[in-house]
């Protein structure tokens, strides 16, 4: 027996930043110690702490001014939109099976737990195909209609370098969602405790370029592009995952200008909230980029070295305070041409790039890790 998690829900148009405030009485005022007078108490405390000089703001103002609305609004996943031309797929990929999963799989160990819920590794019954499930308890501040969309983005995105959704359950208020299993681990541990070679970096940016590619010719936009989620196979395989924030674009709605994502990798029209489109992926491919690349790499046929020398494996900016990172971010012009250059560098990979080799590499350090 199979059903909805819900039986329904309201369409919603485009998302806004929660509580967004549009100020229309401040002014760039010289004399002022934060370059502005009229600002809100509020906002004058932020500003004072973000770590942005005086200076900088006075040449930059709209962008502070962007920058301060972007956090007084504040960070959180806003309600996913419902069109009309994806809700009827949405509703036959959300399925969830009224029955215990762990009816279906044996040697079950946890493998990880989080703020939203717990992984364990185990075996399915059926085939002793090797699997992932999440488990995630359903209480009343639980956003619906956000795991829903999760769910179904997922479940529609079928590729291969995009994690499989294999089923949903619902059992005793716990909903559990059956996963491929992904055991090498997150990109993000290997950037950290090992070098990758630069031809291995360019197979990386080619195999979640092709599942953006997928994603971006269904007008999909994931919005969450990092090294945390990209996890790597024990054969080498590389897989994009966590689809809480993907968004299915529309011809009602082919922008968006809703706030979601991780700062440190954000674009700039996401930080200051203006209507965006599947680019933002791209530009937080570079970042990942940047991440990837070790500036104490040896140069090989791609000039990633070059390019990214300044960087360690981080985000640019990593270690400023946030809102001093965002105004760099959206500031900075130098990181405009770095991820444009970056993005042609992808753009001409040959299709052969990494290959079986870069496969055994990438099989090998995540082995180790």
């Amino acid at each position: 027996m199979t059903r909805s998690l819900s039986k329904k829900h309201d369409e919603q148009g485009i998302s806004l930043p929660y509580n967004l405030q549009h100020i229309t009485h401040v002014q760039v005022d010289p004399s002022d110690s934060t370059g502005f007078s009229g600002l809100p108490e509020e906002w004058r405390q932020i500003l004072k702490s973000s770590g942005i000089g005086k200076e900088e703001t006075m040449r930059n103002p709209q962008i502070v001014l962007d920058i301060l609305e972007f956090r007084s609004a504040g960070c959180t996943r806003p309600a996913p939109p419902r069109a009309k031309d994806f809700k009827a797929a949405s509703k036959d990929a959300v399925q969830f099976k009224l029955e215990n999963p762990l009816n279906h799989i044996k040697s079950l160990k946890k493998a990880g737990e989080g703020s939203s819920g717990s992984v364990y590794i185990g075996d399915r019954l059926s085939d002793g195909r090797r699997i992932a499930l999440k488990r995630l308890e359903i209480g009343k501040q639980t956003n619906i209609p956000a795991l829903e969309n999760e769910i179904a983005m997922m479940a529609l995105s079928k590729h291969p370098n995009i994690t499989e959704c294999i089923q949903t359950f619902l059992w005793e208020r716990e909903l559990w969602i059956m996963m491929e299993a992904v055991e090498g681990g997150a990109l993000c541990d290997l950037i950290t405790n090992f070098c990758l070679e630069e031809d291995i970096v360019a197979y990386l940016c080619r195999e979640v370029a092709l599942a953006l590619s997928f994603l971006h010719t269904r007008s999909r936009i994931h919005r969450d592009i990092k090294s945390d989620n990209i996890l790597i196979g024990l054969d080498g395989s590389v897989k994009l995952a966590d689809f809480g924030y993907c968004v299915q674009l529309t011809e009602e709605a082919g922008r968006r200008n809703s706030l979601v994502g991780t700062p440190y990798w954000m674009a700039p029209e996401l930080i200051r909230t203006q209507y965006y489109n599947e680019k933002v992926d791209i530009w937080s491919l570079g970042i990942m980029a940047i991440e990837a690349v070790d500036r104490c790499s040896s140069p090989k046929s791609f000039p990633f070295s070059s390019l990214v020398r300044w960087f360690p494996r981080e985000p640019p900016w990593f270690d400023e305070p946030i809102m001093r990172a965002l105004f760099l971010i959206t500031s900075s012009v130098y990181l405009r041409r770095l991820l444009s250059r970056i993005t042609i560098v992808i753009q001409v990979i040959p299709p052969a790039s990494g290959g079986r080799g870069c496969l055994q590499v990438l099989a090998d350090t995540a082995t180790r890790s």
